[in-house]
């Protein structure tokens, strides 16, 4: 795993770089940034698996950083001095939001659950990529609070979020993953499920109520759906419609 520091205090990097080669000698840090420009051209130069991010850096916020590689599929655990920033933070689909001094306890149970979700998404993505898989009865979706098995047919609708994606469930609950809609299109069998939109896929048998030539339908759950101009004929042809 690879870790990018974007901290403004060269204290608290020193600290939290002492605390991974101490603590985690298998992690490489491979930089650091002070700034938002900087971070962010070292995201991008670096390709890092996780960032540790502060809040308050020069140039801007955390917050900032994360916007400009929002279609990235980053990792980030904050760490920061602010205890106000936290719900926005767990908006980003953080892995943890520690607040400075960092218990060092914290901070190894937070390393931890970002290294079981690197290498939980590593497998999975050889399971899937495997030629001999067979079509899917199941989806794994992952979250900052696990991992979680969803049958095919419970999906109603997944959009995007940004850089991440959102699942509408049959039961009406909601799970927020921080994988892009284009990695669930590859995944999701095309027989059962038509993106109708760039920013919305759906299972067509959730559809209850169609007027594509208006543009819309509406789903079984009380969805209403956009459908963007050139996907409505591809949805006539799952629809059987003329």
């Amino acid at each position: 795993m690879k870790v990018l520091i974007v901290e403004d205090e060269d204290l608290s990097a020193d600290l939290i770089a002492g605390m991974i080669q101490d603590r985690f000698p298998d992690i490489t840090i491979c930089g650091r940034a002070s700034d938002v420009e900087g971070a962010i051209d070292s995201y991008f130069k670096l390709r890092p698996d996780l960032l540790i991010l502060d809040i308050e850096i020069r140039g801007g916020t955390g917050f900032d950083v994360l916007n400009a590689i929002k279609n990235e599929p980053i990792k980030v655990i904050f760490c920061t001095g602010y205890d106000e920033y936290a719900i926005r933070a767990f908006k980003y689909n953080a892995i943890d939001y520690l607040l400075k001094p960092i218990s060092t306890a914290e901070f190894d149970d937070a390393i931890e659950s970002a290294r079981k979700i690197l290498d939980q998404e590593v497998a999975l993505n050889s399971i899937l990529k495997h030629p001999n898989y067979p079509d899917p009865k199941y989806l794994v979706i992952a979250d900052r609070k696990g991992y979680h098995r969803i049958k095919l047919d419970a999906i109603v609708r997944a959009t995007a979020e940004g850089a991440y994606t959102r699942f509408d469930l049959t039961t009406g609950n909601q799970i927020i993953t921080s994988r892009s809609l284009g990695y669930y299109e590859e995944i999701l069998p095309p027989t059962n499920f038509i993106r109708v939109h760039h920013s919305a896929i759906v299972q067509v048998a959730c559809i209850v109520n169609s007027d594509p030539d208006l543009g819309q339908i509406e789903l079984e759950t009380g969805i209403i759906q956009e459908v963007s101009t050139r996907k409505r004929k591809l949805l006539k042809l799952h629809l059987g419609l003329r």
